[in-house]
């Protein structure tokens, strides 16, 4: 699911700001390719797919305030969002 919102971001940014689908990407923080209305379209776009998949509303942005990361990567979340809905397998 974050892959999917992933490829569809990818869709609207340059190629030089393209994200890598690998567990190691960094989404947010330093060394980030994103910038900061692309980091929220990422995110609404994962809360919409979280939204459909899991029938509960999860706000990115609240996973991320949580906790105090110089950077996030797609594992980060995916293991955040894992914890939230009780699932494994949340970078699909």
């Amino acid at each position: 699911m974050i892959y999917e919102a992933i490829d569809e971001i990818n869709r609207s940014l340059d190629p030089e700001q393209a994200l890598d689908r690998s567990t190691d990407t960094v989404l947010f923080g330093e060394s980030g390719r994103l910038d900061s209305l692309s980091f929220v379209n990422f995110a609404v776009t994962v809360e919409e797919k979280l939204g459909r998949i899991y029938r509960q509303p999860l706000s990115v942005f609240d996973l991320i305030s949580a906790e105090e990361l110089d950077r996030w990567t797609v594992a980060d979340l995916a293991e955040r969002i894992a914890g939230v809905v009780g699932q494994d397998g949340a970078s699909r």
